[in-house]
């Protein structure tokens, strides 16, 4: 009536029992249209991949993407980013998540960067995203929203350094450590 399973059917029973439980116990996980971002979003339980871009304006004032940013050295002044306002080291990050998900004009994003061993550096820094836009299923938000004037904006630019910095009114300091390695920037929604 019974059949004795052999070692290698229980094993294969095991592992699929194992994958099965492992697939019930993970949060949602939804993807970004373009895979070309940085890294995730957790909003509710839900991690959202790649939805950051840096972006700098050019000669033509327009936001232009930049892979890897500039990152200030250890060594400089505690307020070096106060003499970079107009420079191409102060970032606008643009967020772009989907829009059945992001229905708020704004949101506090906890921003933080890891090693790519996913140990933190440094604080997590809580800024403020506005809405810009919706297109299509999607909607993009932003670290800076432009105004009539450059004084007109609102929001903060983001520097990247390799220590902890004070932050100023229009600006945050991010801390990507030193070791020249690279960082993975990981946001939460702050509810």
């Amino acid at each position: 009536m019974f059949t004795i399973l052999t070692p290698m059917k229980r094993k294969l029973l095991t592992a699929m029992l194992a994958i099965l439980c492992f697939a019930c116990t993970q949060e949602e996980i939804v993807h970004c249209k373009d895979d070309s971002g940085h890294r995730s979003l957790i909003k509710n339980g839900e991690e959202f991949f790649c939805p950051f871009t840096f972006r700098v304006k050019n000669a033509e004032k327009e936001w232009e993407n930049v892979e890897k940013p500039t990152i200030i050295t250890k060594d400089a002044d505690n307020y070096y980013p106060l003499s970079l306002r107009n420079s191409w080291d102060s970032y606008n990050i643009f967020m772009l998540v989907p829009s059945k998900y992001f229905t708020e004009e704004q949101y506090i994003v906890s921003l933080r960067t890891y090693d790519i061993e996913f140990k933190p550096y440094g604080e997590s820094k809580e800024i403020l995203f506005y809405k810009i836009k919706e297109e299509n299923d999607m909607v993009e938000y932003r670290s800076y929203k432009d105004g009539e004037t450059y004084k007109d904006g609102i929001g903060q630019f983001i520097f990247f350094a390799q220590r902890e910095m004070p932050p100023y009114d229009w600006y945050q300091v991010i801390n990507v450590g030193d070791d020249g390695k690279g960082f993975i920037l990981k946001g939460e929604i702050v509810e």
